[in-house]
């Protein structure tokens, strides 16, 4: 069985996610299943969209927006948020705290899978 992501509690924490952008992470957290069992359905829910919560909200150009100007004129804007890794959106920090949250952090301290697997330059 898989990990089914609540649409609804996603959108209560996050009213502004769509459809389209909850469905982009579906099968994500399938490897949390087992450790996830353990908890009642509602705090897996709360758990795996609060996962949800935080991958949309960093994807989204969310952030604390700035603007930098040089003497010269030049100009550069960008985004930061708060922290690094979870503790960057409010969601990510409430699912830091949460007992099931434990489950699902793992995802998100596994960077690099990618590079893994590339031959090294020679």
């Amino acid at each position: 069985m898989a990990i089914t992501i609540n649409t609804d509690t996603v959108k209560v924490l996050l009213p502004s996610a769509t459809d389209a952008q909850i469905a982009i992470y579906d099968g994500i957290f399938d490897d949390a299943e087992t450790c996830l069992s353990n908890y009642p359905q509602n705090m897996q829910d709360l758990a795996v969209a609060l996962a949800v919560a935080h991958m949309i909200e960093m994807s989204s150009g969310g952030g604390n927006k700035t603007s930098e100007t040089t003497r010269q004129g030049a100009s550069a804007s960008y985004a930061f948020f708060g922290g690094k890794g979870l503790e960057s959106t409010r969601y990510g920090q409430q699912l830091l705290g949460l007992p099931a949250g434990q489950c699902i952090i793992g995802i998100f301290s596994q960077p690099l899978r990618f590079a893994k697997s590339i031959k090294p330059c020679r």
